[in-house]
This record gives structure tokens, sequence and C-alpha cells, in this order.
């Protein structure tokens, strides 16, 4: 297959997986990236050869894009591992102490985690990831909610399965 016959095939995928983009989230911006994977999904899958049926590149896309969200990668999502921080004073030139390290380091990470855990959230269970980040208990969520506690902590066994699958 040439390159003109495999970008016919990929524009007659293109409502499809923009149809599955936004069945699997609602964030524009992610939206976007995951239509961009699932494309390349297809479009790789082409490149291969060999004579696929358009329901086995759906799904093929659907997977990796499904798989794209899970695994929270994206290039400019702003998740990086950081594995040395030093800071400098601009005026002087001179290396900056931050004592340690370490906590300065876990708060960058807390922050993206926060963020990304956030993005795969809605309804009752994104209330509840901000109260428990707000450092509420499970009780006193159910009461601001006026729900269930056991609700609760069903939302909060989500979110840790969430939180997991980034990590």
């Amino acid at each position: 297959m040439d390159e003109k016959q495999i970008e016919e095939r990929l524009a007659e995928f293109e409502l499809a997986i923009k149809g599955i983009a936004a069945k699997l989230t609602s964030d524009f911006g992610l939206r976007e990236d995951v239509f961009q994977v699932g494309k390349e999904a297809i479009y790789r899958r082409l490149m291969k050869g060999g004579d696929y049926n358009e329901a086995y590149l759906r799904q093929h896309a659907k997977h990796r894009m499904f798989n794209y969200l899970a695994a929270g990668k994206s290039i400019d999502n702003g998740f990086r591992k950081i594995t040395k921080v030093e800071l400098v004073n601009g005026n002087t030139g001179k290396s900056i102490d931050i004592g340690s390290t370490k906590d300065f380091l876990g708060e960058i990470y807390a922050s993206d985690l926060k963020d990304l855990v956030n993005k795969r959230l809605s309804g009752l269970t994104k209330k509840v990831f901000g109260f428990l980040c707000e450092g509420y208990t499970q009780n006193e969520i159910a009461q601001k909610l006026n729900t269930y506690q056991k609700n609760i902590s069903r939302q909060k066994k989500i979110i840790q399965n969430i939180a997991g699958k980034i990590q």
C-alpha cells in the first residue's frame, strides 16, 4: 500500500476516531491527543501491510487510545520524572541549597499526580477527590455531600485505582 492509499484509508476513519475520542474523554485538549494516537495506530497498522477490515482497525485504534489514557503518557502533559534539581541564583551564579531535596521533589510529583488524576475524574468522584486533597476525612466528606460514608469509600477506591494506573 503506498502513501496515497494509506492517507485515503485514514481519511475514511477520521470521523470514527473522533467519535471514539469524544466517548473516552471530555477534556478537549486531551481529546485531540487521543485522536492523534488513534490515527497513528491505524497508520502504523496499514504501513505494516496486510489486509485489515474496518472493524479491526477501529478496535485497534480504540484500544491504543484507551491504553494511552490509562497510562497518562503524553509528551506535553507536564508529568516528568525529575532526577536532579539545582537552583542557581541569577545574580551571583551560586547554587542554592534547598535543604531536603526529597520533600521538594515530592511536592512537584504530588502536584503533577493530582492534575493527572483530576483529568480522569468526573461527578461525585471528582468532588470526593477534591475534599480528600484538602485533608477531609471520609465521614466529613459524606456529611458535606449529604451521602453515605460507604459511597465515599467506593469513590476513594476508584480514585486509588486510577492513581495506581498512572504511577
